[in-house]
């Protein structure tokens, strides 16, 4: 054990200490970092703005079915097949949609989406409402079909 400290730090010398570190953000790797960060957060930004915006067809179509919904007339079912069917127009190939109907029309709408929504009795079902006119306005298969329209304008690929 030493029992002099002071004769000990004699016989080391003088302790020299580095030089303080700095801590500002002015040095070259906080800029780089600084530059990355903003750099993301605008590509993330820049992002989300343009799937908001090619998705506004979406959100028009739902106000629309919603819409039709709220007027309550007999022809709900048609109308809103006639705007699924004015959206799919838009979307996809003409020669691939315009002559479909029925169960097909169905089975269409169900092939552009990532998931199956319903089965092929719902779409017969669904079919004989929508061209007949003696369905209740307010039945469950209406309230089905608005929920699968409104399921497929969310979900669909484009």
């Amino acid at each position: 054990m030493i029992k002099d400290i002071s004769t000990y730090n004699s016989s080391i010398g003088k302790i020299i200490e580095p030089e303080t570190i700095s801590y500002s953000f002015n040095t070259l790797g906080w800029q780089i970092v600084a530059i990355t960060l903003v750099v993301i957060s605008i590509s993330i930004a820049l992002k989300y703005f343009f799937r908001y915006r090619k998705n506004a067809y979406r959100r028009e179509a739902i106000k629309s079915i919603n819409k039709t919904v709220q007027e309550d007339n007999i022809n709900t079912l048609q109308a809103i097949n006639t705007l699924l069917k004015s959206l799919c127009l838009s979307l996809y190939e003409r020669t691939e949609v315009a002559s479909l109907y029925g169960i097909e029309w169905f089975s269409f709408l169900n092939t552009k989406t990532n998931n199956s929504m319903s089965n092929e009795k719902q779409y017969q079902q669904f079919a004989e409402a929508i061209y007949s006119s003696n369905h209740n306005a307010n039945s469950e298969l209406t309230k089905a079909f608005i929920a699968f329209s409104t399921n497929w304008v969310k979900k669909h690929k484009a």
